[in-house]
């Protein structure tokens, strides 16, 4: 709330005058501090595997969930003149899923991908057929992950050290998932999440969901699971 009550005053100019782009930021803060607090207490049980996933699946239009993706991380990709690219494939247009918990998903990896591309390349955000699964891609132009790194990034403790290895800065807490808890949150979707990557080269993260006649027997295992 506290953060909330920033916002508004630095909105109104109480905090000094505020810039077209600096007004542009306060704005997209503002959305993810939002949509950030209405998750918040999902977000939690979904940690621990406690809550069921059933009731909020829908039909989810991906090319809008890419674009409002990109739209949300543009200002920040332009101060890495980064562009960010949506291909969405005319053979999958849609995917049966809790869009809330997977655009989540997606803030994660869209949010690390401009944070370890390299300036001036681009960030490519694409859905597909794949198989008898949806993939959703993100694909960085960065350095690539080191083979010694590859087996820890999901791996909430690990990660850490990882991070420090590599000499990038540690992601900061309240923007996005980190990987562990994203890898959580899809297995609750009956997907799964994985990366490709090479050195010097760049990395995808890819997102595999059902298609809507896997994912009731997946939510149901997940269910007598918890």
């Amino acid at each position: 709330i506290c953060v909330q009550e920033v916002l508004q005053l630095m909105e109104k100019g109480e905090l000094g005058s505020v810039t077209d782009a600096q007004r542009e930021f306060l704005e997209l803060a503002k959305r993810n501090v939002k949509r950030m607090l209405n998750n918040f207490e999902e977000l939690l049980t979904i940690a621990t595997q406690v809550r069921k996933v059933e009731s909020r699946i829908k039909t989810v239009e991906l090319k809008p969930l890419l674009e409002e993706l990109s739209n949300d991380f543009r200002p920040f990709a332009r101060r890495k003149r980064v562009n960010i690219v949506v291909d969405v494939s005319p053979e999958q247009e849609a995917v049966d899923t809790d869009r809330a918990k997977l655009y989540e998903v997606m803030t994660n990896l869209v949010d690390n991908a401009i944070k370890y591309t390299l300036e001036g390349t681009d960030v490519k955000l694409r859905a597909r057929p794949y198989k008898d699964h949806v993939r959703l891609e993100v694909e960085d132009g960065g350095p690539g992950i080191p083979d010694s790194h590859r087996a820890i990034l999901f791996d909430k403790v690990a990660s850490l050290k990882h991070y420090r290895e590599l000499n990038i800065d540690i992601p900061q807490k309240g923007h996005g998932l980190g990987l562990a808890i994203s890898q959580e949150v899809i297995k609750s979707l009956g997907g799964k999440i994985g990366f490709h990557t090479q050195e010097g080269i760049g990395t995808t993260f890819y997102v595999e969901l059902p298609r809507k006649a896997a994912i009731q027997n997946a939510a149901a295992l997940h269910h007598h699971a918890v």
